[in-house]
C-alpha cells in the first residue's frame, strides 16, 4: 500500500470492514426484514457474496427493544445433536444430556419471553452448511415452538429450499411468511464504494481506480457486495506494482537521457572546433587555398569600366588557373 501512501488496507479480508456502506435499496431491504419478522419467520436467500451476513449485522443493530436476538453461525458436518447443543448454548443455557432435557430448558425460556411480550428472534446464518439431520432438527424445532413468540430468520444460499423440500416431501419451512433476496450494486454505487474505502484508508490525491477499472470491478462482481473487495484488492495490487515499476524505470530513463545529451553536446563541440579551427590557423598549408579564394573573389567583382562580358572572360581565366 506504500505506493499510494495508504494508512491501512482499504479492502480488508472478511470481517475487517470498519464501516457499513449503505444504499437506498439496502436500507429499504433492512426495513422490510424488520417489518416481516414481526409477522412470522423469514428466509433470506441469495448466492454467495451477496451481502447476506452483513445485512444480518445491520438487522441485529436495528433490533427493537422487545426483541431478544440469538444468532447461530452454522457449520458444516454437524448433526442433529450438535445442532441442538449449539443452539442451546446460544440461548445461554447449560448443556444437558440427553438433548431432550436441554430442549425442555429452552421451552421454559421461550415461554418466559412470551409471557413478557418479548420476541425471541433466532438467526441462523449459512444454514445451507448444515447436514440433513441438522436441517431436519431445525424444521422440528420450528414446529415445536410455533406456540411461543419465536421468529426464525434463516440466512442461506438458494440451494437450501431444494434441500428443505426434499426432507419432508415438499413441506415448506413452518411459519415462513416472507422470502427475500439481496439488492445488487450498480456501477455508480460500486464507484462510490471503492472511493469511500480508499478515502477512509488515507488516500490523498487522485484515485488509482479510473473509470475503466471501476467498470471492470462492476462487471466482474456482478453487483454482489461481497465480491467487490477481493476484486478491488487484486486490481489495487496490480496498480501498485505498475507504479513501483514505473518509479524504478524513471531514474534509468533520466540517466539514459543525460548520457544521450552529453554525447550530443560533445559531438556538437567537436564539430564547432573543426569548423572554427581554420579561422585561427596560420599554417603554410592553408596559404595556397586562401590565395585561390582571393582570386575567386576578384573574378566575380566588376572593376571600374568593365562590362559583364569582360567579367565572364576573367572568371573563365580564373577557373582555368585553379588546381
Amino acid at each position: 500500500m506504500s505506493a499510494f501512501s495508504l494508512e491501512k488496507e482499504p479492502f480488508p479480508e472478511a470481517g475487517g470492514r470498519e464501516f457499513y456502506f449503505s444504499t437506498p435499496a439496502l436500507s429499504a431491504r433492512l426495513d422490510e426484514l424488520c417489518d416481516a419478522i414481526d409477522r412470522g419467520n423469514v428466509l433470506l436467500l441469495d448466492e454467495q457474496a451477496s451481502g447476506k451476513s452483513t445485512m444480518l449485522d445491520s438487522f441485529t443493530e436495528a433490533a427493537c427493544e422487545r426483541w431478544r436476538i440469538f444468532r447461530l453461525q452454522a457449520r458444516a458436518r454437524i448433526g442433529a445433536k450438535e445442532f441442538v447443543h449449539e443452539l442451546v448454548s446460544t440461548f445461554g443455557l447449560p448443556l444437558r444430556e440427553p438433548a431432550a432435557a436441554a430442549l425442555r430448558d429452552a421451552d421454559t425460556l421461550l415461554e418466559l419471553f412470551t409471557t413478557r411480550s418479548q420476541i425471541a428472534v433466532i438467526i441462523i446464518d449459512d444454514a445451507h452448511r448444515l447436514e440433513d439431520s441438522a436441517l431436519d432438527q431445525l424444521l422440528y424445532l420450528a414446529k415445536r415452538w410455533q406456540g411461543y413468540s419465536v421468529r426464525f430468520l434463516i440466512c442461506a444460499e438458494t440451494s437450501l429450499i431444494v434441500r428443505l423440500d426434499s426432507l419432508h416431501e415438499g413441506e415448506r419451512f413452518p411459519g415462513a411468511g416472507t422470502t427475500f433476496g439481496m439488492p445488487r450494486f450498480d456501477h455508480e454505487q460500486v464507484s462510490d464504494y471503492l472511493h469511500m474505502c480508499l478515502f477512509r484508508a488515507g488516500l490523498v490525491g487522485d484515485s488509482p481506480f479510473d473509470p475503466v477499472i471501476v467498470a471492470t470491478v462492476t462487471e466482474r462482481a456482478r453487483g454482489l457486495v461481497g465480491a467487490i473487495d477481493p476484486i478491488a484488492r487484486e486490481l489495487l495490487s496490480d496498480s501498485s506494482e505498475k507504479r513501483r515499476n514505473q518509479s524504478c524505470r524513471d531514474p534509468q530513463q533520466a540517466t539514459a537521457w543525460r548520457w544521450a545529451t552529453s554525447i550530443v553536446a560533445a559531438a556538437g563541440l567537436g564539430l564547432l572546433l573543426t569548423v572554427a579551427a581554420p579561422v585561427f590557423s596560420t599554417s603554410q598549408s592553408e596559404a595556397e587555398p586562401r590565395h585561390h579564394l582571393e582570386g575567386f573573389q576578384s573574378s566575380i567583382t566588376l572593376a571600374p569600366g568593365e562590362s559583364t562580358e569582360d567579367l565572364r572572360e576573367r572568371s573563365a581565366t580564373a577557373d582555368a588557373a585553379a588546381p
